[in-house]
């Protein structure tokens, strides 16, 4: 008797299923198990739906998973390296966790990608700070008041910087 050779598995990619499952899980945007397992079906569907990778990251992160929450915010970036909010999530992630070079990278590349991302600018400034890198604090919250002129936070630490950079 005569077997044929098995035929490889080719995974079915069906990117439009994944979008409609994406779009119900944007659509609750609760947190839930319901809205992670939307997106969980659409990266089955479509590997590098990178907004799917993301989102799921984001659910991870806000229930505390951060290793689960860094692999989806690296799978995102993995598939788009350019996605500023991936790296600005990764960035919060590191930050939370003390990793403050790792952040202040994820910081910088979310600004290369996106230059008005207000909030990269100012919580990488938050970092130099933390640093007593005075002169990159002035830098970080001058382009955050360019951004946004009455961002208080950051005149009073553009204020105490230019202070510490003055006093030996």
């Amino acid at each position: 008797m005569k077997t044929e050779p098995e035929k490889p598995i080719i995974p079915v990619v069906d990117c439009e299923q994944a979008k409609e499952l994406y779009n119900k899980g944007v659509n609750l945007s609760d947190f839930s198990e319901t809205e992670s397992t939307y997106y969980k079906k659409a990266i089955s569907l479509c590997p590098d739906f990178y907004k799917a990778h993301y989102n799921l990251g984001l659910i991870y992160k806000k229930g505390g998973k951060f290793e689960d929450a860094v692999k989806e915010f690296k799978d995102a970036l993995r598939i788009k390296q350019d996605f500023a909010e991936a790296h600005f999530s990764l960035a919060l992630i590191y930050d939370e966790s003390n990793k403050f070079e790792d952040a202040a990278v994820e910081y910088q590349e979310a600004i290369k990608h996106k230059p008005d991302f207000i909030n990269a600018h100012y919580n990488l400034g938050g970092i130099y700070w933390m640093q007593k890198k005075w002169d990159l604090v002035i830098k970080e919250m001058e382009e955050t008041l360019k951004i946004k002129p009455e961002h208080k936070l950051a005149k009073e630490l553009l204020e105490k910087a230019k202070k510490k950079l003055e006093t030996p």
